[in-house]
């Protein structure tokens, strides 16, 4: 809902919504589509005894996600478990941390910010952005324990940063365009905040600007 909420009176945009499973299934093909904003929430797979599949991104959402951003895509995601799922292992070439490194064009730093507060890097397309926070439990969404620790990796940049150190959010322009952040963009507190970092993403992924 606040993904489609912070896209109003953006022009020229048409929504719509699925969930994980349609895409990973089948029923909803990515390429079908200009730009993919994907909220992969705050789920990770932490216990491989535990009987519930929590995996930030499957190897068939990987590979989907690949594809479509190997044929141009525009991709918009954010999570705040996603690069720690991916990346927190000893193997930095494992398919996984292949696919952050490669196609998220971040690396994983660290599991947790130590703050729930993220201002601009002062580079495009967050330049002028006013600072913003996201929900330490108390807000209307859901507690953010976790936020990752971003670095770009070379021909990305570092584009938000979080108060306390690091990076928050990643942007990689090319023949395909990327915008991730290390925490939830639902959880931003503020919906005016959240409606100027998505003009900003939606404007600079589809167009350029």
């Amino acid at each position: 809902m606040e993904h489609a909420q912070a896209l109003v009176g953006i022009p020229g945009l048409s929504l719509d919504s699925a969930e994980r499973g349609a895409v990973d299934a089948g029923r909803v093909a990515l390429t079908d589509y200009d730009l993919v904003l994907w909220a992969a929430g705050r789920q990770a797979e932490v216990f491989a005894s535990d009987p519930v599949d929590d995996t930030s991104l499957n190897a068939s959402e990987r590979l989907l996600l690949e594809g479509y951003l190997a044929a141009g895509g525009r991709l918009f995601l954010s999570g705040a478990e996603v690069a720690y799922d991916l990346d927190r292992d000893a193997d930095p070439n494992d398919a996984e941390s292949l696919f952050l490194n490669n196609w998220l064009h971040a690396s994983y730093v660290a599991d947790g910010a130590g703050t729930f507060g993220v201002h601009s890097a002062g580079v495009a397309p967050f330049a002028g952005l006013a600072p913003l926070f996201f929900d330490d439990g108390t807000a209307a969404s859901y507690a953010v324990e976790w936020p990752d620790v971003l670095a770009p990796v070379p021909g990305a940049q570092r584009v938000l940063d979080y108060d306390s150190w690091g990076g928050a959010a990643v942007f990689h322009g090319g023949t395909h365009r990327v915008i991730y952040l290390g925490f939830p963009f639902e959880t931003i507190r503020s919906a005016t905040a959240r409606m100027e970092l998505m003009r900003a993403a939606v404007l600079s992924l589809v167009s350029g600007r």
